[in-house]
């Protein structure tokens, strides 16, 4: 039998793949090496006297997405931010694509795409207006063609020329969302990727992270919809009061929790981030 590829990984914990969906090919499936996209180490960010992340290190390679995952607070968004480069850790490194991510270091951030929690687009720019400026910026070519696709899949089409102040939250969601599949990310961040999203713009939206993943991307989902990190998640991490809690994959939460397989997610979670439920990641 071929060795399993390596999977998602965080310091200490080991490998732990996961089989790929039936028909959903990934590097992993075709037993192809997978490279880590992203790295982080010891990832460290205080706000005054708050430690909100606390030596965090995650590795995330080719074909594989993360789940991120934890209570309010637990500092999922600040993790997520310092990954981007829009926040600057106190301590530790991320590299993506072998490249470390500096406050300089444009190339690193040209392989990123980050939709943030809360859509924030310029009120008085189109959605049109805010693809043709990300395609400006990363020099694409021929991107028009691909934007009317996501614009159509997104059921956006026809609200391409409005101005962002006229749409409704769920609308100007879309336009992040498309934003960010549109320069074709090697590394992908979600945060809370389903709020204000509708049933189809759901649907379009796991279908073009997976996509992002047969292509040899990888992604982190941050997320407290878990049904959605099981769909789509190879790795599960759940982070408490800024440190890892546990690591591995969504069929082993269960089992750390000592639940039965088939048992909703949200019951292992609710276990493992009681009191003393969890084991502490050093």
């Amino acid at each position: 039998m071929r060795a399993q590829p390596r999977g998602f990984v965080s310091r200490p914990g080991k490998p732990s793949p996961r089989q790929p969906r039936k028909g959903y090919l990934t590097p992993a499936a075709l037993g192809l090496p997978v490279a880590a996209l992203l790295r982080a180490e010891g990832v460290t960010k205080r706000f005054g006297r708050t430690l909100a992340v606390d030596r965090v290190s995650l590795e995330v390679p080719a074909g594989v997405a993360l789940g991120l995952v934890g209570p309010n607070g637990s500092g999922k968004t600040t993790l997520i931010r310092c990954c981007v480069g829009v926040l600057r850790p106190e301590g530790g490194r991320v590299w993506v694509c072998d490249r470390e991510l500096t406050a300089g270091d444009i190339e690193a951030k040209r392989h990123l795409a980050y939709a943030p929690e809360l859509p924030d687009p310029v009120r008085t720019l189109t959605p049109w207006d805010h693809l043709a400026f990300v395609a400006g910026v990363l020099e694409l070519k021929g991107w028009e063609k691909e934007a009317e696709r996501l614009l159509w899949a997104f059921d956006m089409l026809d609200k391409k020329d409005r101005l962002a102040m006229s749409l409704s939250k769920g609308e100007q969601q879309k336009v992040m969302l498309a934003q960010a599949f549109l320069r074709r990310p090697r590394v992908l961040f979600l945060d809370e990727p389903l709020l204000g999203l509708d049933p189809r713009a759901a649907f379009v939206l796991k279908n073009e992270v997976r996509g992002v993943l047969a292509s040899g991307g990888c992604a982190v989902i941050a997320s407290h919809v878990l049904s959605l990190i099981e769909e789509l998640c190879a790795g599960l991490v759940i982070l408490s009061r800024g440190r890892l809690q546990f690591v591995g994959t969504p069929s082993g939460l269960r089992t750390a929790a000592a639940q039965a397989p088939g048992t909703p997610l949200e019951e292992a979670f609710v276990r493992i981030t009681e009191p003393g439920g969890g084991v502490q990641v050093p």
